[in-house]
């Protein structure tokens, strides 16, 4: 890391309740660096041991960005984990995303004898992708 004197913050709250075999769970987290990064993050998940071996789960993440609130992304993932033994489990995971961004953009070239030429514009994109990890297997 690169030591800085830029001011950051962050803060992050979150929930957790048991309903028997089912857990649900609920986070807020804001990221903000001064005068730069400011963005806020929601997540909700359930988690659930469907057998003593078998854990399944899932989550959704909504990320917006508090500088341009017009660019925003979502994210879901599923996973399950199979303890094979007390040490020894095998585990899925896979996600899906998409991002919707919105912004202005400027371009501003200045020649040696001090002509100027700007471009400025709106940029838009979507961006939607979607992952398999894999299989793994780790000893505990």
């Amino acid at each position: 890391p690169v030591p800085t004197t830029v001011a950051f913050w962050g803060r992050t709250i979150g929930a957790t309740y048991n309903f028997g075999i089912l857990t649900a769970k609920a986070q807020f987290v804001n990221y903000k660096v001064a005068q730069s990064f400011d963005a806020d993050i929601y997540s909700a998940g359930l988690d659930s041991y469907v057998t003593p071996q078998l854990d399944l789960n899932g989550g959704v993440y909504y990320t917006t960005d508090r500088n341009h609130t017009e660019n925003h992304s979502i994210m879901g993932a599923v996973g399950a984990t199979c303890n094979l033994s007390k040490r020894t489990a095998v585990y899925a995971q896979a996600g899906v995303g998409a991002a919707a961004i919105r912004g202005g953009q400027a371009v501003v070239l200045t020649n040696q004898n001090g002509a100027v030429l700007a471009l400025t514009g709106t940029q838009n994109g979507l961006i939607v992708s979607a992952d398999l990890s894999g299989l793994a297997l780790g000893l505990k």
